[in-house]
C-alpha cells in the first residue's frame, strides 16, 4: 500500500468513527427516551435538504449504506458461527461456493432489518411514505411480536450487541495489526 493509500485509509477511518459515533448518539438521543429528547439527525437531513434536495437524501443514504457494510463486515469477521466453530466461513482466496451463497443470503436477510432499524430511527425524515407505513404501523400490531416492537426490545439487543463488537473489533484490529502482513512473510522465508 503507498503512502495515498494510507491516509486513505485514515480519512476513511475517521469518518467511519464521526458516523458511527453519530448513529450511537442518535439512538440514545431520538430512539431510546419515550418523548424523544432531541430529532438529531431528522433535523440534520431536513435542513440539508431545504439546502439543497439532494443533500438530505444523499445523508440519508449514506448513513443506511454504513449500516448495511457494518452488517458485511460483520459478517466476514464473525461469519456463521455455532457455539465455537464456523459453518460458513469467509476466507480470503479460499471461500467455497456454498459458503459465499450462504453469507450472501445472511446479509441480504438482515438486510430486512437494517430497513427496518433506519426507518424506525428517522421515521421523523421519513414520515408518510411506505416504508414508515410498513415497519412503522404494521410491525407494531403484530402478533406476540409487537409488544417487543413497541418496548424497543430488538433496539436494546442492538445497542448492546453494537457496544460488544465495537470493543471486540477494536481489540482483533490492534492485535492483528501487530502481526507481519504475507507479502513481509514471503521476504523473509
Amino acid at each position: 500500500m503507498t503512502v495515498s493509500g494510507y491516509y486513505a485509509s485514515l480519512v476513511f477511518g475517521v469518518v467511519a468513527g464521526v458516523v458511527s459515533l453519530m448513529w450511537m448518539l442518535h439512538i440514545a438521543l431520538y430512539i431510546f427516551p419515550s418523548p424523544p429528547v432531541t430529532p438529531f439527525l431528522n433535523d440534520f437531513f431536513t435542513s440539508l435538504d431545504q439546502a439543497f434536495g439532494l443533500f438530505g437524501t444523499s445523508a440519508f443514504a449514506l448513513f443506511c449504506f454504513y449500516m448495511i457494510m457494518c452488517v458485511v463486515k460483520g459478517n466476514i469477521k464473525v461469519g456463521f458461527r455455532l457455539l465455537l466453530f464456523a459453518v460458513y466461513p469467509m476466507k480470503l482466496n479460499g471461500t467455497l461456493m456454498s459458503s459465499f451463497l450462504f453469507n450472501t443470503g445472511l446479509i441480504m436477510l438482515s438486510s430486512i432489518s437494517v430497513i427496518q432499524f433506519c426507518a424506525r430511527a428517522f421515521d421523523g425524515y421519513a414520515a408518510e411514505t411506505s416504508v414508515s407505513e410498513i415497519f412503522g404501523d404494521e410491525l407494531n400490531h403484530l402478533r406476540g411480536l409487537g409488544e417487543l416492537f413497541a418496548n424497543n426490545v430488538f433496539l436494546y439487543v442492538f445497542f448492546g450487541f453494537s457496544l460488544l463488537s465495537m470493543f471486540v473489533l477494536a481489540h482483533t484490529e490492534v492485535r492483528d495489526a501487530h502481526k507481519p502482513k504475507r507479502a513481509i512473510e514471503s521476504l523473509y522465508k
